[in-house]
């Protein structure tokens, strides 16, 4: 999926921006096929995420902010909800598999960067929808640490 747009980062915002979904759901997914555990995880993830996003809307819905430009959906720019969920699922994510703390908080970062490049949010929106989604996955954070495929893995330098 490429766009034709003014800019090659331009191009990489759209691509980072329309990656949301598929990256939460590779999460759950890893988290599914990793045992007992793993599954318990992905369950408080999706319930991160459900979460998360009802809280988002109920808050763009209160705010109604303009977006920075104009589009088909001028309001409802405060939180950016791609970044909330993404950072919903990334927050449950590193607990239950805290060596892929830092991918996972990598890719929501790119997703919220993406939201500010594409210009449908303002960098407050991406701030606030990142600590909502933080926030939330706290609440939702796993007892107990998933032995997932990766888990042996290590990394020497």
């Amino acid at each position: 999926m490429w766009y034709s747009s003014k800019s090659r980062e331009e191009n990489y915002g759209r691509m980072f921006s329309d990656a949301q979904f598929p990256l939460i759901g590779a999460q759950l997914a890893y988290l599914a096929i990793s045992g007992r555990d793993g599954r318990t995880a992905a369950w408080k993830g999706a319930q991160s995420v459900a979460v998360t996003g009802a809280i988002t809307l109920t808050i763009k819905k209160t705010f109604k902010r303009r977006r920075p430009y104009p589009n088909d959906n001028q309001f409802g720019t405060f939180p950016s909800g791609h970044t909330s969920l993404s950072f919903a699922m990334a927050g449950v994510m590193g607990a239950a598999e805290p060596r892929l703390r830092l991918p996972a908080m990598m890719a929501a970062s790119a997703v919220g960067w993406s939201r500010v490049k594409v210009r449908a949010h303002h960098w407050q929106d991406v701030l606030a929808g990142a600590a909502l989604g933080l926030v939330v996955s706290n609440q939702f954070k796993p007892d107990r640490k998933v032995n997932g495929p990766l888990a042996n893995i290590s990394l020497k330098f």
